[in-house]
């Protein structure tokens, strides 16, 4: 009787450890968007931006909503890709965040969690936005600077 009750709980427990992986996956999914999203800064109320347009090696910034190229972005896999590249963390102990040819690396790697912070997969890094507008990878902190809503790009 022992042995069927301990069977039970632990499928019981696989189960419910099922239920919470396929929540925490739909929230890591919740902005995908058709034809992609706008991601606006809690706190600024900018969004991100390629700076000067999709070139490869250009930096990601907040700027003014403005729906252009350069501010609609697709979570496809576990990349963030802007136009027909993907966002990058480059240039060491304070990344910059660029855009950059999709190529799988994992600097390419990105979360989105259930606090909508992205998050630099398997580190505890975060796109944070800054006053001046510049997007830098930071300690991830619960701060509205690193929380970004994803919107439907009117154009």
């Amino acid at each position: 009787m022992e042995r069927k009750r301990n069977v039970w709980i632990l499928g019981a427990m696989c189960a419910l450890l099922g239920a919470i992986a396929s929540t925490s996956a739909s929230a890591n999914s919740t902005w995908v968007m058709e034809g992609g999203a706008l991601l606006g800064n809690d706190r600024y109320k900018l969004c991100l931006d390629i700076e000067g347009g999709v070139i490869a090696g250009k930096p990601l910034i907040a700027s003014d909503c403005s729906a252009s190229d350069g501010q609609v972005f697709r979570h496809v896999d576990a990349r963030i890709e802007v136009g027909n590249l993907c966002l990058d963390a480059v240039n060491g102990p304070i990344y910059d965040v660029v855009a950059a040819a999709c190529n799988g690396a994992p600097s390419q790697a990105w979360v989105r969690d259930s606090q909508r912070v992205l998050r630099a997969a398997g580190t505890p890094l975060c796109i944070t936005v800054g006053g001046a507008g510049k997007a830098k990878l930071e300690l991830c902190m619960d701060a509205q600077e690193q929380r970004f809503q994803a919107m439907t790009p009117y154009r």
